[in-house]
């Protein structure tokens, strides 16, 4: 299992991430719109989703981590 740290920093993690998702989002949205934008999320935050659940070491919760975070930071940016 996960030490306490590694908990406090794998749910932490979420919201340290969507901040740059949803700083990153007005440039993307300027560029592509906002309906290739939120697709866009969409498809991180799934490919997150199944980063996490096949995740074998806590790398690779990180990482899963990191495409939810940035997933739900830009989602939550474009359509809130």
């Amino acid at each position: 299992g996960l030490s306490r740290v590694q908990r406090e920093i794998f749910i932490g993690s979420l919201n340290f991430w969507a901040m740059f998702g949803a700083l990153g989002a007005q440039w993307f949205v300027d560029k592509y719109g906002r309906r290739p934008t939120f697709v866009a999320a969409a498809v991180g935050f799934i490919v997150g989703i199944i980063t996490t659940v096949l995740s074998q070491t806590y790398e690779a919760l990180l990482v899963g981590r990191l495409f939810v975070g940035i997933g739900v930071g830009v989602g939550l940016a474009v359509d809130p």
